[in-house]
């Protein structure tokens, strides 16, 4: 008999007693479903009626590595015959979100030839099931030989692609629809061997004691003490353990375990309470011992019989991981060898531990916070392996750790040089809880030889610093960064993480006190923590902070009515400005379409911030320009979108730079800031299935500006245009959740309280104080100013169009916007924003602007601050002989933002920046330096060397300067002009 493998794939192959007989139809022998390549099947109810009933049974087909191919087969229990006539039908759907792409085939596996074969379908959410037939009649060539029938995978090996049997049958006969037995893995048991590249030394008692520390810090964060655990909680826990324990019906033959199958997620559950029950109560239960020996031992065992998949990015697997590392002590070195086996498939081979790595490459977030720390303890657990042994083992923890504090390329994961922290190919602060589990180890490494060094924690703290200079004291983060979770609007981290960071960097710089950056920003926040032998409270930070890596900029004030920030946000052809999934974000489109988002002290509620998630207008974000589209054209079209432009010059510039003299964020923190973007919609955006028809517009554009200036904001819009005929264009100045008592509207001094819309004439100025304080004043020209109040009802974020709304939440708002009409064609605004704002102040402004808009148009905006002789200029593209009254700059050879301050008749300070870092979408490369040459009007020169700018020429007329721009960051320089010749 004949056995021919499929190429590069891993099929099992039961064996069996076959006879010469016309048997095929008879399936009562078959033993079911093997996989073909790295798959996992296991059984579902989630099947529809598909010819057999609803949620009767069916194999669920999960690739548990990317490889086009992988499938299953089932091996009928006889051999074939010549001039049998074979008839094929199976129902085969999609349980999950993503496509996946499959053919259907008969295989003579003796002689490896297909026999006969289905096209390849497509199963999508709006098609998700299919009904594949195919026939034959076996040949001459057949006789004696076995028969397969495969289902094979032609898409892009995708692990997220899954298929799902319900049912099959040749000539009317049922298939077996069960897996059939796996074979024997040794692989899942042996010990794992590791490329060690760290020298082997003799371990000192130092050292050793300092390895028992690390393990028992981190047992008392995950596990607890007995001043952290209560205990009759805990006994109550147990108590549910042992009987969800019972109920797997766990059976040990010889070397061999079975049971029923649970989550990993759910054995993590019984596995803590296990742990600290061993911990806490009696270290001497042996019972207890050995049904979590046996627990980790089963799902060990299944998952290397692929009866439980890998869990992708570890989310349910770091409970079962993490408290399995804490049983140490109960589980013998073979058990420990098949948990070994587990972590070694979440963690791809322990990736990035050992050996050479390219400085640069991202690690996964996700396994940042879910399995570090398992990752870290591991090679410090088995009763065989050596004090030597172990000391290596943490030297190649540090290792692994500083190698992930390195700035990451590319849009991978891992921090960015702005202290962003980027996940899902962007800057994304939802993902980074990550510092959470970061902090957890680094504490636990505190005063040990394998802390990680100055510049890695660094690096870390500016990110965590970052994060802070994102959202208010309360947490509270702008909606524009909250990703496709709109209705978490608070930053990853928080008090316990920041405390404790605070102290394991101070330690790390060698000081006597907490890491001052940190620990102030805590007093500050949280009250002062005694064990950081420092009480000084920090100052609310004042300043702007550039965020290219973010298509973003900050502004943050402090003032006597009260701190606030604002945000201002993009996205370009590389990072995304939103994510929107099936039932997640389903209207989020306008995310980060210029937004500008003022964020004052205390949470989202009325009087502090006024966002509610459930009733919210997802048309109106503040700062935006949007088509306010009805519901069922601005909801998501295909299943996974990442909002992407054309564009790709958008970003910010700080100047006069604050960070280098704080010793945090030293280069991105400045005084002054502008925010720019250049934006063209993208039509046909997105993948996965089809929810209803393009209505992304390839002719919507704009440009637009925000010039960061002392207590206020100069907003600047030209080129509005796009063909909608239908839907009107408008720039948000706010939406704010308020109440009946609360939603009182200042326009042009005269209160309107009543619900509905007042419109006020485009052809004049006006201004307008909202009830959360914010002042506006709208220079003529703008569009007209709709104010407008009453209550609103609106999709949830997770409800998938068409949906019924009417029993949806109601929520009452206001809502202020510039009103742009319809097919917009160069349509444009100016408006200023002021924080904390009062009539005096507004009326003040409306008389006298304190600032000269000097160009609006499609190539630039220019703005000059009378009162500190700044200028600001969003250069869009080249620009040439500039002439602007009273400016310095002439031209630049390429797209920029430049800002400048005048010191004095002869000195300047300039800063300069092209935000288009040089990304690809999903690009893990560095990109190079850009370069940017600007012309002066004038003869000037560096008052003091910089080693990214260079004075190319400079006469009587002009000086030329060329700047290297790496990463997105600013290259600011003070000039001072020379002596005509």
């Amino acid at each position: 008999m004949k056995h021919i493998g499929i190429a590069a794939m891993a099929l099992f192959v039961p064996q069996f007693t076959f006879a010469q007989s016309t048997c095929l139809p008879d399936t009562s022998n078959d033993q079911g479903f093997a996989a073909i390549g790295d798959t996992a099947i296991s059984e579902v109810t989630n099947d529809g009626d598909n010819a057999d009933g609803v949620g009767d049974g069916a194999l669920l087909f999960n690739g548990q590595s990317a490889a086009a191919g992988q499938g299953g087969a089932y091996l009928f229990s006889c051999l074939m015959a010549a001039g049998e006539s074979l008839s094929i039908s199976s129902y085969v759907y999609n349980p999950r979100s993503s496509f996946v792409r499959l053919r259907v085939a008969l295989h003579n596996v003796s002689d490896d030839v297909e026999l006969a074969t289905t096209a390849a379908t497509t199963l999508n959410t709006r098609n998700p099931v299919h009904n594949f037939t195919l026939s034959y009649v076996t040949q001459s060539t057949d006789e004696g030989d076995e028969l397969e029938l495969r289902y094979i995978r032609t898409d892009d090996g995708n692990t997220a692609r899954d298929f799902a049997i319900d049912n099959a049958s040749i000539n009317g006969q049922s298939l077996q629809i069960k897996k059939a037995p796996p074979p024997p893995n040794p692989a899942c048991s042996a010990p794992l061997v590791f490329d060690t590249d760290i020298p082997l030394e003799a371990a000192t008692f130092e050292q050793i004691a300092e390895i028992d520390k690390v393990f028992e810090t981190l047992s008392d964060i995950y596990i607890g003490t007995a001043d952290t655990v209560d205990t009759i909680e805990l006994l109550t826990l147990v108590d549910q353990a042992l009987l969800d324990y019972d109920a797997l019906d766990i059976v040990v033959t010889g070397e061999r375990i079975s049971g029923n199958t649970i989550t990993f997620g759910e054995s993590g559950q019984i596995l803590k309470a296990f742990a600290q029950y061993l911990k806490l109560i009696d270290s001497s239960d042996n019972d207890i011992a050995e049904k979590a020996s046996n627990l980790v031992w089963l799902m060990s065992q299944k998952l290397c019989d692929l009866e439980i998949p890998r869990n992708r990015n570890a989310y349910a697997y770091r409970e079962f991981a993490r408290h399995t590392i804490h049983l140490k002590d109960y589980l013998s070195d073979e058990i420990k060898d098949r948990f070994g086996y587990t972590l070694s498939v979440h963690s791809e081979g322990f990736l990035n531990f050992w050996g050479d790595w390219e400085a640069g490459f991202g690690y996964n977030t996700d396994w940042i916070f879910n399995i570090s720390d398992t990752i870290v303890l591991f090679g410090l657990w088995k009763t065989l392996t050596t004090d030597d042994e172990r000391v290596q083992w943490m030297k190649a923890a540090k290792r692994y750790l500083e190698r992930f504090l390195t700035y990451s390329d590319g849009t991978s994961d891992g921090i960015k040089p702005d202290g962003t922290g980027f996940h899902h190919w962007v800057a994304y602060d939802g993902y980074m809880y990550a510092w959470i589990t970061l902090t957890d180890i680094l504490s636990a490494l505190d005063d040990t030889s394998f802390q990680i060094d100055a510049d890695s924690y660094i690096r870390l703290r500016d990110s965590m610093y970052a994060q802070r200079m994102m959202s208010n004291d309360a947490g509270v983060i702008p909606l524009s960064m909250t990703g496709r979770n709109p209705g978490i609007k608070t930053r990853s981290t928080e008090q316990e993480t920041l405390r404790r960071l605070a102290i394991t960097g101070g330690k790390i710089l060698g000081l006597t006190t907490a890491d001052p950056i940190l620990a102030g920003y805590y007093n500050r926040a949280w009250g002062v923590e005694p064990e950081f032998n420092y009480d000084e409270t920090a100052r609310f930070e004042n300043g702007f902070f550039q965020l290219n890596h973010g298509n973003a900029g900050v502004l943050r004030k402090r003032s006597r009515r009260g701190d606030w920030l604002a945000f201002f946000k993009g996205f370009s052809d590389n990072m995304w400005g939103a994510e929107l999934y099936v039932r997640e974000n389903r209207y989020g489109r306008y995310q980060s379409y210029g937004a500008v988002e003022i964020i004052y002290p205390g949470d989202n509620t009325v009087g502090n911030n006024g966002y509610d998630v459930e009733t919210w207008n997802w048309n109106y974000n503040p700062g935006t320009t949007t088509i306010v589209l009805p519901w069922d054209k601005l909801h998501g079209e295909r299943h996974r979108i990442d909002e992407l432009q054309q564009n790709r010059f958008v970003g910010s510039l700080a100047l006069r730079n604050k960070g280098a003299r704080r010793g945090v964020l030293q280069q991105t923190w400045g005084r002054y800031g502008v925010f720019a973007m250049d934006f063209q919609e993208k039509a046909n955006v997105g993948f996965g299935g089809t929810y209803g028809p393009n209505t992304h517009n390839d002719s919507f554009t704009f440009k637009k500006s925000n010039f960061a200036f002392k207590n206020y904001i100069v907003s600047l819009g030209s080129g509005i245009a796009n063909d909608d005929a239908v839907n009107p264009t408008v720039t948000t100045l706010y939406q704010r959740l308020t109440s009946s008592e609360s939603g009182v509207t200042t326009v042009n001094d005269t209160d309107y309280t009543d619900d509905g819309t007042t419109i006020f004439s485009g052809d004049e100025d006006h201004w307008v104080i909202n009830d959360y304080r914010t002042g506006f004043y709208i220079a003529s020209g703008s569009g007209d100013l709709n104010v407008w109040k009453g209550t609103q009802q609106t999709p949830n974020e997770n409800q998938v169009w068409p949906v019924d709304v009417s029993l949806n939440p109601v929520g009452e708002y206001t809502i202020g916007h510039l009103d742009h009409g319809t097919l917009p064609d160069n349509r444009g605004y100016e408006y200023v924003i002021v924080p904390n704002a009062n009539p005096r102040k507004m009326r003040k402004l409306s008389h006298e602007k304190p600032y000269v808009v000097y160009e609006r148009s499609a190539a630039r905006h220019v703005v000059n601050e009378v009162e500190d002789a700044v200028w600001g200029y969003a250069l869009f593209e080249a620009a040439a002989d500039m002439t602007h009254p009273g400016s310095v700059l002439k031209a630049s050879d390429t797209s920029c933002l430049v800002m400048y301050k005048e010191v004095n008749e002869e000195k300047i300070r300039l800063s300069v920046v092209d935000p288009d870092i040089g990304f690809t979408s999903r690009g893990l490369e560095a990109p190079g330096p850009r370069k940017v040459q600007l012309t002066l009007h004038g003869n000037w020169s560096l008052a003091k060397s910089h080693p990214r700018a260079t004075l190319v020429s400079a006469d009587n007329i002009e000086s030329v300067f060329e700047f290297d721009i790496v990463d997105g960051l600013p290259v600011e320089i003070k000039l001072k002009q020379e002596e005509d010749d």
